[in-house]
């Protein structure tokens, strides 16, 4: 099924994000531009604005030798968004700052860890794990020791 089983507004608001998104050249435009198709799908609802209370989330993150303060792309709930202009040329970059990302969250919360969802994403490229720690490491979540397991892969398309 493509587009044309969807109601004609909406089918109009994707048609327009898949066809802007692979414009935009850096993951602050592609941030803002899926915050528009938010705003764009959810009308007469605080969805975009409880969205954008999460961009550009501060976290301190803590590395074995010194801490670091990280900027999460989008921090919705529990779900942790790294975008990229492309996630086939910077995968690895993204699932190395989700496990900060997770780490950082983590840290802040104390125990016990609370179920996270992080995703990577170049809009339309998107890659949701879900990241697991050892608490018997004993070491507070320190992003060397999360493991992101594979949870869902999804590539928008027309279709």
């Amino acid at each position: 099924m493509g587009l044309e089983g969807l109601d004609k507004r909406i089918e109009g608001v994707l048609a327009s994000y898949l066809r802007e998104i692979p414009r935009l050249n850096n993951e602050s435009a592609k941030t803002h531009r899926f915050m528009g198709l938010i705003s764009d799908l959810f009308t007469g609802t605080s969805a975009s604005i409880d969205f954008a209370r999460g961009i550009e989330k501060i976290v301190r993150i803590n590395l074995q030798d010194r801490v670091k303060k990280g900027r999460i792309d989008a921090y919705y709930g529990n779900v942790i968004i790294e975008f990229e202009n492309s996630l086939k040329a910077t995968g690895a970059t993204a699932n190395e700052q989700l496990r900060e990302y997770a780490s950082g969250v983590w840290s802040k919360e104390g125990r016990p860890f609370r179920a996270l969802l992080c995703i990577a994403t170049d809009g339309i490229e998107w890659k949701a794990f879900l990241p697991r720690y050892n608490p018997e490491l004993k070491r507070g979540p320190n992003p060397e020791d999360i493991e992101l397991e594979p949870f869902y892969e999804l590539s928008l398309t027309s279709d």
